[in-house]
Protein backbone atom coordinates (compact mmCIF):
# COMPACT_ATOMS: atom_id res chain seq x y z
CA UNK A 1 0.00 0.00 0.00
CA UNK A 2 1.08 3.56 -0.67
CA UNK A 3 2.51 5.48 2.29
CA UNK A 4 1.13 8.89 3.15
CA UNK A 5 2.30 12.23 4.45
CA UNK A 6 -0.50 14.66 5.34
CA UNK A 7 0.98 18.17 5.46
CA UNK A 8 -0.77 21.34 6.63
CA UNK A 9 0.67 24.42 4.93
CA UNK A 10 0.76 28.10 5.98
CA UNK A 11 1.47 27.67 9.69
CA UNK A 12 2.86 30.49 11.82
CA UNK A 13 1.06 33.54 10.43
CA UNK A 14 -2.70 33.54 11.15
CA UNK A 15 -3.84 32.50 14.66
CA UNK A 16 -7.06 30.88 13.38
CA UNK A 17 -5.10 28.82 10.85
CA UNK A 18 -2.62 27.83 13.54
CA UNK A 19 -5.48 26.81 15.84
CA UNK A 20 -6.93 24.48 13.20
CA UNK A 21 -3.54 22.96 12.45
CA UNK A 22 -2.71 22.41 16.12
CA UNK A 23 -6.08 20.66 16.55
CA UNK A 24 -5.36 18.42 13.56
CA UNK A 25 -1.89 17.59 14.89
CA UNK A 26 -3.18 16.85 18.39
CA UNK A 27 -5.83 14.45 17.05
CA UNK A 28 -3.59 12.60 14.60
CA UNK A 29 -5.28 13.99 11.49
CA UNK A 30 -1.98 15.16 9.99
CA UNK A 31 1.62 14.12 10.50
CA UNK A 32 3.45 17.05 8.93
CA UNK A 33 3.33 20.86 9.14
CA UNK A 34 4.96 23.52 6.95
CA UNK A 35 5.59 26.76 8.83
CA UNK A 36 6.59 30.21 7.71
CA UNK A 37 9.57 31.44 9.71
CA UNK A 38 9.71 35.06 8.52
CA UNK A 39 6.95 36.15 10.88
CA UNK A 40 7.63 37.56 14.35
CA UNK A 41 6.29 35.22 17.00
CA UNK A 42 6.25 32.08 14.87
CA UNK A 43 8.36 30.46 17.58
CA UNK A 44 5.46 30.55 20.03
CA UNK A 45 3.21 28.91 17.46
CA UNK A 46 5.70 26.09 16.88
CA UNK A 47 6.03 25.60 20.64
CA UNK A 48 2.24 25.12 20.90
CA UNK A 49 2.31 22.74 17.94
CA UNK A 50 4.99 20.54 19.48
CA UNK A 51 3.18 20.58 22.82
CA UNK A 52 0.13 19.19 21.01
CA UNK A 53 2.12 16.54 19.14
CA UNK A 54 5.82 16.14 19.83
CA UNK A 55 6.20 13.70 16.93
CA UNK A 56 4.85 15.97 14.20
CA UNK A 57 7.28 16.51 11.31
CA UNK A 58 7.87 20.27 11.21
CA UNK A 59 9.33 21.82 8.08
CA UNK A 60 9.82 25.28 6.60
CA UNK A 61 7.36 26.83 4.16
CA UNK A 62 9.95 28.93 2.33
CA UNK A 63 8.82 32.18 0.79
CA UNK A 64 10.21 34.82 -1.53
CA UNK A 65 6.85 36.45 -2.24
CA UNK A 66 5.03 36.91 1.09
CA UNK A 67 5.91 38.70 4.29
CA UNK A 68 9.29 40.29 4.93
CA UNK A 69 12.80 39.10 4.17
CA UNK A 70 15.13 38.08 6.98
CA UNK A 71 18.19 39.21 5.01
CA UNK A 72 19.18 41.89 2.52
CA UNK A 73 17.33 40.24 -0.39
CA UNK A 74 16.93 43.39 -2.48
CA UNK A 75 16.26 41.54 -5.74
CA UNK A 76 13.09 40.14 -4.20
CA UNK A 77 11.86 42.96 -1.95
CA UNK A 78 10.69 46.54 -2.02
CA UNK A 79 12.50 49.34 -0.19
CA UNK A 80 10.82 48.28 3.07
CA UNK A 81 12.20 44.70 2.82
CA UNK A 82 8.73 43.38 2.05
CA UNK A 83 8.73 40.56 -0.48
CA UNK A 84 7.19 41.46 -3.81
CA UNK A 85 4.32 39.41 -5.19
CA UNK A 86 5.77 36.69 -7.45
CA UNK A 87 4.32 38.49 -10.48
CA UNK A 88 6.32 41.61 -9.59
CA UNK A 89 9.73 39.98 -9.27
CA UNK A 90 12.01 41.35 -11.97
CA UNK A 91 14.97 39.18 -12.84
CA UNK A 92 18.20 41.11 -13.41
CA UNK A 93 20.27 40.95 -16.55
CA UNK A 94 22.55 37.92 -16.90
CA UNK A 95 25.59 39.78 -15.56
CA UNK A 96 23.87 40.26 -12.18
CA UNK A 97 22.16 36.89 -11.80
CA UNK A 98 24.91 35.39 -9.67
CA UNK A 99 24.26 38.18 -7.15
CA UNK A 100 20.53 37.47 -7.31
CA UNK A 101 21.05 33.76 -6.69
CA UNK A 102 23.48 34.46 -3.86
CA UNK A 103 20.81 36.60 -2.17
CA UNK A 104 18.28 33.82 -2.68
CA UNK A 105 20.57 31.22 -1.11
CA UNK A 106 21.29 33.46 1.88
CA UNK A 107 17.61 34.22 2.45
CA UNK A 108 16.24 30.69 2.31
CA UNK A 109 19.12 29.45 4.47
CA UNK A 110 18.19 32.09 7.05
CA UNK A 111 14.56 30.97 6.99
CA UNK A 112 15.61 27.35 7.55
CA UNK A 113 18.08 28.17 10.31
CA UNK A 114 15.44 30.14 12.17
CA UNK A 115 13.47 26.91 12.62
CA UNK A 116 16.57 24.81 13.30
CA UNK A 117 17.32 27.07 16.27
CA UNK A 118 14.07 26.27 18.09
CA UNK A 119 13.50 22.58 17.34
CA UNK A 120 14.45 20.20 20.16
CA UNK A 121 16.43 17.98 17.78
CA UNK A 122 17.54 20.95 15.62
CA UNK A 123 16.40 19.04 12.54
CA UNK A 124 14.07 20.57 9.96
CA UNK A 125 12.14 17.64 8.52
CA UNK A 126 11.14 19.01 5.11
CA UNK A 127 10.99 22.05 2.83
CA UNK A 128 8.14 23.39 0.73
CA UNK A 129 7.77 26.70 -1.07
CA UNK A 130 4.88 29.18 -0.92
CA UNK A 131 3.31 29.44 -4.40
CA UNK A 132 5.88 26.78 -5.44
CA UNK A 133 7.80 29.86 -6.59
CA UNK A 134 11.23 28.19 -6.56
CA UNK A 135 10.00 25.35 -8.79
CA UNK A 136 9.30 27.45 -11.89
CA UNK A 137 12.78 28.77 -12.69
CA UNK A 138 15.66 26.36 -13.17
CA UNK A 139 18.36 28.31 -11.37
CA UNK A 140 16.01 29.10 -8.46
CA UNK A 141 15.30 25.39 -8.17
CA UNK A 142 19.03 24.64 -8.29
CA UNK A 143 19.53 26.93 -5.30
CA UNK A 144 16.72 25.21 -3.38
CA UNK A 145 18.27 21.78 -3.97
CA UNK A 146 21.76 23.03 -3.13
CA UNK A 147 20.59 24.43 0.20
CA UNK A 148 18.47 21.38 1.07
CA UNK A 149 21.40 19.07 0.38
CA UNK A 150 23.84 21.19 2.39
CA UNK A 151 22.32 20.11 5.71
CA UNK A 152 23.26 16.92 7.54
CA UNK A 153 21.12 14.95 7.22
CA UNK A 154 19.85 16.44 3.98
CA UNK A 155 16.40 18.02 4.15
CA UNK A 156 13.77 16.47 1.84
CA UNK A 157 11.79 18.84 -0.37
CA UNK A 158 8.25 18.70 -1.73
CA UNK A 159 8.07 16.43 -4.76
CA UNK A 160 8.34 17.84 -8.28
CA UNK A 161 5.84 15.21 -9.44
CA UNK A 162 2.41 16.79 -8.93
CA UNK A 163 -1.05 15.27 -8.96
CA UNK A 164 -3.57 15.92 -10.37
CA UNK A 165 -1.62 16.99 -13.44
CA UNK A 166 -4.40 19.11 -14.92
CA UNK A 167 -4.70 21.25 -11.79
CA UNK A 168 -0.93 21.68 -11.59
CA UNK A 169 -0.64 22.63 -15.27
CA UNK A 170 -3.36 25.23 -14.81
CA UNK A 171 -1.51 26.69 -11.82
CA UNK A 172 1.74 26.92 -13.79
CA UNK A 173 -0.06 28.56 -16.69
CA UNK A 174 -1.66 31.05 -14.33
CA UNK A 175 1.74 31.93 -12.86
CA UNK A 176 3.24 32.49 -16.30
CA UNK A 177 0.27 34.59 -17.42
CA UNK A 178 0.43 36.90 -14.41
CA UNK A 179 4.15 37.43 -14.87
CA UNK A 180 3.74 38.05 -18.61
CA UNK A 181 0.81 40.42 -18.01
CA UNK A 182 2.86 42.55 -15.64
CA UNK A 183 5.68 42.40 -18.23
CA UNK A 184 8.46 42.46 -15.65
CA UNK A 185 10.11 39.17 -16.52
CA UNK A 186 11.65 39.25 -19.95
CA UNK A 187 9.66 37.16 -22.43
CA UNK A 188 12.31 34.44 -22.58
CA UNK A 189 12.02 34.08 -18.79
CA UNK A 190 8.24 33.76 -19.04
CA UNK A 191 8.63 31.08 -21.71
CA UNK A 192 11.10 29.31 -19.43
CA UNK A 193 8.45 28.86 -16.73
CA UNK A 194 6.25 26.79 -19.04
CA UNK A 195 9.21 24.86 -20.44
CA UNK A 196 10.79 24.04 -17.09
CA UNK A 197 7.45 22.94 -15.64
CA UNK A 198 7.34 20.25 -18.32
CA UNK A 199 10.91 19.06 -17.84
CA UNK A 200 11.47 19.48 -14.09
CA UNK A 201 10.85 15.79 -13.35
CA UNK A 202 13.43 14.58 -15.85
CA UNK A 203 15.79 17.39 -14.90
CA UNK A 204 15.62 16.45 -11.21
CA UNK A 205 16.28 12.77 -11.89
CA UNK A 206 19.37 13.67 -13.91
CA UNK A 207 20.91 15.98 -11.30
CA UNK A 208 24.30 14.91 -9.98
CA UNK A 209 22.96 15.28 -6.43
CA UNK A 210 19.17 15.08 -6.70
CA UNK A 211 17.01 16.14 -3.76
CA UNK A 212 15.38 13.67 -1.43
CA UNK A 213 11.61 13.86 -1.85
CA UNK A 214 8.38 11.81 -1.80
CA UNK A 215 7.30 10.14 -5.03
CA UNK A 216 4.29 12.42 -5.44
CA UNK A 217 2.77 15.69 -4.26
CA UNK A 218 -1.06 15.67 -4.28
CA UNK A 219 -3.16 18.84 -4.25
CA UNK A 220 -6.58 17.32 -5.01
CA UNK A 221 -7.90 18.36 -1.60
CA UNK A 222 -7.67 22.06 -2.44
CA UNK A 223 -10.72 24.06 -3.55
CA UNK A 224 -13.02 25.57 -4.32
CA UNK A 225 -12.12 29.24 -4.07
CA UNK A 226 -15.64 30.63 -4.19
CA UNK A 227 -17.03 34.00 -5.17
CA UNK A 228 -19.51 33.94 -2.28
CA UNK A 229 -19.16 32.65 1.28
CA UNK A 230 -20.17 29.02 1.74
CA UNK A 231 -23.02 28.28 4.12
CA UNK A 232 -22.35 25.98 7.05
CA UNK A 233 -24.51 23.32 5.38
CA UNK A 234 -22.49 23.60 2.17
CA UNK A 235 -19.23 23.29 4.10
CA UNK A 236 -20.43 20.04 5.66
CA UNK A 237 -21.43 18.64 2.26
CA UNK A 238 -18.10 19.68 0.79
CA UNK A 239 -16.27 18.00 3.67
CA UNK A 240 -18.00 14.69 2.91
CA UNK A 241 -16.97 14.91 -0.74
CA UNK A 242 -13.39 15.70 0.21
CA UNK A 243 -13.25 12.71 2.57
CA UNK A 244 -14.29 10.33 -0.21
CA UNK A 245 -11.94 12.00 -2.68
CA UNK A 246 -9.03 11.34 -0.34
CA UNK A 247 -9.82 7.65 -0.30
CA UNK A 248 -10.40 7.38 -4.05
CA UNK A 249 -7.17 9.15 -4.96
CA UNK A 250 -5.23 7.04 -2.44
CA UNK A 251 -6.65 3.88 -4.01
CA UNK A 252 -5.11 4.88 -7.34
CA UNK A 253 -1.60 5.23 -5.93
CA UNK A 254 0.95 2.56 -6.69
CA UNK A 255 2.07 0.17 -3.93
CA UNK A 256 5.10 1.45 -2.01
CA UNK A 257 4.74 4.98 -3.37
CA UNK A 258 5.10 7.78 -0.85
CA UNK A 259 2.62 10.56 -1.51
CA UNK A 260 2.36 13.90 0.28
CA UNK A 261 -1.16 15.32 0.44
CA UNK A 262 -1.28 19.04 1.13
CA UNK A 263 -4.01 20.62 3.28
CA UNK A 264 -5.00 24.20 4.01
CA UNK A 265 -6.71 24.23 7.40
CA UNK A 266 -8.32 26.67 9.80
CA UNK A 267 -10.34 26.38 13.01
CA UNK A 268 -13.74 25.18 11.78
CA UNK A 269 -16.02 27.08 14.18
CA UNK A 270 -18.35 28.57 11.56
CA UNK A 271 -19.72 31.22 13.93
CA UNK A 272 -16.24 32.78 13.97
CA UNK A 273 -15.72 32.81 10.19
CA UNK A 274 -16.55 36.48 9.65
CA UNK A 275 -14.30 37.47 12.52
CA UNK A 276 -11.45 35.35 11.18
CA UNK A 277 -11.75 36.95 7.75
CA UNK A 278 -11.88 40.46 9.16
CA UNK A 279 -8.94 39.92 11.50
CA UNK A 280 -6.38 39.51 8.70
CA UNK A 281 -7.18 42.45 6.46
CA UNK A 282 -3.72 43.75 7.34
CA UNK A 283 -1.96 40.54 6.32
CA UNK A 284 1.27 40.85 4.34
CA UNK A 285 1.16 37.26 3.10
CA UNK A 286 -0.05 36.97 -0.49
CA UNK A 287 -1.61 33.58 -1.10
CA UNK A 288 -3.39 33.31 2.25
CA UNK A 289 -6.74 34.30 0.82
CA UNK A 290 -9.54 35.12 3.25
CA UNK A 291 -12.03 34.06 0.56
CA UNK A 292 -10.74 30.50 1.03
CA UNK A 293 -11.27 30.44 4.80
CA UNK A 294 -14.64 28.70 4.42
CA UNK A 295 -13.09 25.98 2.26
CA UNK A 296 -10.28 25.68 4.80
CA UNK A 297 -13.01 24.80 7.31
CA UNK A 298 -14.26 22.13 4.93
CA UNK A 299 -10.76 20.69 4.65
CA UNK A 300 -10.46 20.32 8.42
CA UNK A 301 -13.98 18.88 8.71
CA UNK A 302 -13.14 16.31 6.04
CA UNK A 303 -10.22 15.06 8.12
CA UNK A 304 -12.44 14.92 11.19
CA UNK A 305 -14.97 12.88 9.23
CA UNK A 306 -12.21 10.59 8.05
CA UNK A 307 -11.41 9.88 11.69
CA UNK A 308 -15.01 9.65 12.92
CA UNK A 309 -16.74 7.77 10.10
CA UNK A 310 -13.97 5.44 8.98
CA UNK A 311 -10.56 6.30 7.60
CA UNK A 312 -10.30 3.35 5.15
CA UNK A 313 -6.95 2.62 6.77
CA UNK A 314 -5.38 5.86 5.55
CA UNK A 315 -4.05 7.01 8.92
CA UNK A 316 -2.33 3.64 9.32
CA UNK A 317 -0.30 4.44 6.21
CA UNK A 318 1.31 7.56 7.67
CA UNK A 319 5.07 7.70 7.24
CA UNK A 320 7.71 10.23 8.22
CA UNK A 321 9.85 12.48 6.06
CA UNK A 322 12.81 11.05 7.94
CA UNK A 323 12.15 7.62 6.41
CA UNK A 324 12.47 8.77 2.81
Amino acid sequence: MAKLIFTADDFGVVPAIDKGIVYAAAHGLINSVATFTNRDGFENSVEKLLAANANIDVGVHLTICSGYALTDATYFTDKHSKFKHYGNIKRPKQAHRSDELSQLETEITAQIDRLVAILPDQRVKHLSVHFNSLYFVKDYFDVLVKVANSYHPVIPIRSVHAKPGIKHDFFVGQMAFQIAFKNLFRQKDVDHIDEFAEEIGVYTNQMASPPKMPDLFHSAHYGPLGLVKLTEHRIKKLAKKKRMKLYKTWEKLQPNEVCEYVFHLIDDNYSLLDGYQGSVDYLDYDGINTKYFDSRMAELKSLKLLKEEGDFGLFNQFTSWTKL
